[in-house]
């Protein structure tokens, strides 16, 4: 059975901050349920960010998550490039 979390014991699990996972959350790199007002982040949610996500050519396809820098130049790509397109 798919063990389920809340963001306190998700953040202990990851070794990072609630606020963190909170973020994490909120923008769609942790995938994360919202059950009324309460978080909610599945065992696979979590095996999945761990796991690094590697393209056809070897070449990483997602960020890592735990540097908030390199996190937010991602993410404003994105943005520009969605605007872009």
């Amino acid at each position: 059975m798919n063990q389920i979390y809340t963001p306190p014991q998700a953040a202990e699990r990851l070794q990072i901050s609630e606020n963190k996972v909170y973020r994490l959350c909120r923008s769609g790199e942790l995938r994360a349920s919202k059950v009324g007002k309460l978080w909610r982040i599945t065992e696979t949610a979590i095996e999945e960010f761990l796991t690094p996500a590697v393209g056809a050519d070897g070449t990483p396809t997602k960020v890592a998550a735990l540097d908030p820098a390199t996190a937010r130049t991602a993410a404003r790509q994105a943005r520009r490039a969605a605007r872009a397109a």
